[in-house]
């Protein structure tokens, strides 16, 4: 930590799994290390903003979701969370995955034929352009999802993953 604090860089490039990267943040944090944080999904992680002590906020990262996406689709899901969570904050992006995913599976399911292999495989194949909380996904292959743009973020107070302006 003697050598961050010395260096005193402009930024710090973080990936770690986001429990042990709250930690380091607050370890950082803790000895005086004021450097803007970057990383990957991780400050998505509601593990990052716990093992942080809140440290984590102005953390900027890429994000499957920004929970201030105007888009209805993503306000009915922060509303719903919050009703069944009875919390104040926002889904973080790895709960916001797996609901996204079960939309997506239920959306492809009811598309096919058949639940046999083929038809739920072409079904996927049909997809194009359908909205999900991280924005529009298109399958060009068996396996190759294709979205338009990655959402980048920056972490607000209570961890709420904010679009980065």
């Amino acid at each position: 930590m003697a050598s961050f604090r010395r260096a005193r860089p402009d930024a710090i490039v973080m990936h770690h799994q986001p429990g042990p990267a709250g930690t380091f943040l607050l370890q950082l944090r803790d000895r005086g290390v004021q450097s803007q944080v970057i990383s990957d999904i991780i400050v998505g992680g509601a593990d990052f903003w716990k093992q942080s002590n809140g440290k984590a906020k102005g953390s900027i990262g890429y994000s499957l979701y920004s929970a201030d996406d105007p888009r209805p689709v993503v306000q009915d899901w922060v509303k719903k969370w919050r009703s069944i969570t009875g919390k104040k904050g926002a889904p973080d992006a790895f709960v916001t995955t797996y609901y996204d995913a079960v939309q997506t599976l239920a959306h492809v399911l009811n598309s096919a034929k058949s639940l046999e292999r083929k038809d739920v495989i072409q079904a996927f194949l049909d997809v194009k352009e359908h909205e999900t909380l991280s924005g529009t996904i298109t399958w060009n292959a068996v396996g190759d999802v294709f979205r338009p743009a990655p959402i980048i973020v920056q972490v607000g107070d209570e961890g709420v993953l904010n679009l980065w302006k």
